[in-house]
């Protein structure tokens, strides 16, 4: 599994100002400092929590299709999965149809389903099936009922989440 960066994010979640205002400083004689900082600190949250704080893109690979057809999204929130792309035996390259695949956002973590059946990679061949999805925090979750995967977990149909929700879902795991 490998997990890349492929767009970073525009902006930081706060501004140089901000981060200014809340330190009390006036001169500008550390402003790159200050903003080296600000992008280390939303770095670390990041790395550590898998969660991203602002819009930015990822593309993960993996060595195979997973035999019961739903990889685990290492990076929360998923906004938008963008294509699957299977590298079959020969070096040529497979795109999935979207229809062909469930993105289940509202799992923590979240998860691409596959509908039918698992796509053959060829040999076992590194860096076989990858994903390239938009990640950010957003501003209301959307429902996406997904049918039985044999993952570990399979949600049931759930209205768009509230906090209380959240948390009756953090009891049931």
């Amino acid at each position: 599994m490998t997990v890349v960066l492929t767009t970073a994010p525009a902006v930081e979640p706060i501004s140089l100002a901000e981060a200014k205002a809340h330190l009390r400083l006036d001169a500008s004689d550390e402003d790159a400092l200050l903003t080296a900082l600000i992008t280390a600190a939303r770095m670390f949250v990041e790395r550590t929590l898998g969660v991203a704080l602002i819009t930015q893109s990822w593309s993960y690979f993996l060595d195979f299709w997973p035999s019961a057809g739903c990889i685990t999204l290492p990076i929360l929130p998923v906004q938008a999965v963008g294509a699957v792309r299977v590298h079959d035996g020969a070096g040529g390259v497979i795109t999935l149809d979207a229809a062909s695949y469930e993105v289940d956002a509202l799992s923590e973590p979240a998860r691409l389903v596959l509908k039918g059946a698992v796509p053959s990679s060829g040999a076992s061949r590194s860096r076989s099936v990858s994903s390239r999805r938009t990640c950010r925090r957003p501003s209301r979750r959307f429902c996406f009922p997904i049918a039985a995967c044999g993952c570990d977990r399979v949600p049931a149909e759930r209205a768009p989440s509230s906090s209380g929700a959240r948390a009756a879902r953090a009891g049931e795991r």
